[in-house]
């Protein structure tokens, strides 16, 4: 809700644009809601809303935990996916490089030019899809924190539920958890490659200055 000014929210790719006055809903992996007229500032009841959310959270949890499992390991996957070909196109960039210098050594130049244009065009890629990891990256954050959430939420509340709903929705949650351990796993290889990948393009920038400084000194 926005009381004073405006306020872009960005969710899914998605922007909205809130107005003054206007306010907009967003719930976890979806768009931005049209924006519409806010309830007043002095109207609002933060607490009864509240209230609201967790008793329609008790009623539908045990059909949504399902669906929020499904989402989630499916986006892990697609994540890990995603990755696999951030890792193979590090792998294509450090070929590249490699040519490039043999290039230099047996004093093709034919090679060492394609192979030139070949790499600017990789590594302009290769950002684009670094960008692109994490925002994916960030998205899986907010949904880990919101499962961590709920399995606090569930286990605090245990009596609230039924006996076969609780052991439902704590499988679904431990399924979960354990896909946050692979997404843990691949995010943090896929950041210790990139960092390696631009480290190597940068000392590769580095070394072709210094060859040029020395042929122009020469």
């Amino acid at each position: 809700t926005v009381d004073e000014g405006k306020v872009e929210v960005e969710a899914k790719d998605i922007k909205t644009l809130v107005d003054e006055g206007k306010m907009t809903e967003v719930e976890v992996d979806k768009k931005p809601t049209a924006p519409v007229q806010a309830i007043p500032k002095e109207k609002r009841d933060w607490q009864e809303w509240r209230k609201k959310r967790i008793k329609m959270l008790f009623q539908n949890l045990p059909q949504k935990a399902p669906k929020f499992r499904e989402r989630f390991e499916m986006g892990v996957d697609r994540f890990s996916q995603f990755t696999a070909r951030i890792r193979n196109t590090s792998t294509r960039i450090d070929a590249t490089i490699e040519k490039i210098r043999q290039a230099g050594i047996q004093r093709d130049r034919k090679m060492a030019v394609e192979s030139i244009r070949k790499l600017k065009v990789q590594a302009k890629r290769y950002k684009k899809m670094v960008a692109q990891f994490r925002k994916a990256l960030n998205r899986f954050r907010v949904m880990g924190r919101l499962s961590h959430r709920l399995e606090k939420f569930v286990s605090n509340n245990k009596k609230r539920f039924s006996e076969q709903d609780f052991a439902s929705i704590e499988s679904h949650l431990t399924a979960i958890s354990e896909k946050r351990g692979q997404l843990r796993t691949t995010a943090r290889d896929t950041v210790i490659s990139i960092k390696r990948t631009f480290k190597e393009l940068r000392e590769f920038r580095e070394e072709v200055r210094t060859k040029r400084s020395k042929r122009v000194q020469g």
